[in-house]
């Protein structure tokens, strides 16, 4: 079961682990900088044995055996150290992918998991290491703000923000009218009320 789950979290980055520039690949966080001179089928082994570890982390984690966790988890997080100048010239080389929102998620899931363990295992202080450890590593801004799947690296700590600046806010301000119809419509036939 393992094995198939590591598959088919891998399956959307096949392609991409097999390119022909695996700097693509490490600036997106799929490969690690050593495994760029490995061999296609290597990759692929390399990145499924990751995943691999990944649900036998959670394993321990869900099994209560956090100290399992932790070292596991802590094994994933140096896979991806190493190498920092390897990284950081592969995202100089492809900015697109080192900013896209989803770059570096299996580093995050790991960082995560590995906080959350070390929580239960050694309490707050021990959470708030790990988190640092992945701030200084480039993964998050802030200790205090971790999110998984969509990290959007140019947005930066602001109270406020002009729709002109999030494409995102500009499309649901655009599609306000048509919102605005749905509600009041469904609100018209529950009789004015939600519940």
């Amino acid at each position: 079961r393992a094995r198939a789950l590591a598959r088919q979290q891998m399956a959307p980055h096949e392609a991409a682990m097999g390119s022909a520039a695996p700097s693509e690949a490490i600036a997106y966080g799929l490969l690690t900088p050593g495994e760029a001179v490995a061999s296609v089928d290597e990759r692929l082994a390399a990145c499924a044995s990751r995943h691999l570890l990944l649900e036998l982390g959670q394993a321990c984690s869900m099994l209560r055996r956090e100290a399992d966790a932790v070292r596991i988890f802590r094994a994933l997080s140096h896979a991806f150290a190493a190498g920092g100048a390897s990284r950081a010239a592969a995202a100089a080389e492809h900015p697109v992918l080192a900013d896209d929102a989803r770059a570096r998620l299996f580093e995050r899931e790991v960082y995560t998991h590995w906080g959350a363990a070390a929580a239960r295992l050694g309490g707050r202080a021990e959470e708030r290491r790990v988190y640092q450890l992945a701030v200084e590593r480039g993964l998050w801004r802030s200790t205090l703000q971790r999110p998984l799947e969509h990290y959007a690296r140019s947005l930066t700590a602001r109270p406020f923000w002009e729709a002109s600046e999030l494409p995102e806010a500009a499309a649901l301000q655009r599609a306000f009218p048509a919102i605005l119809a749905e509600c009041n419509a469904l609100l018209a036939r529950r009789g004015g009320a939600f519940a």
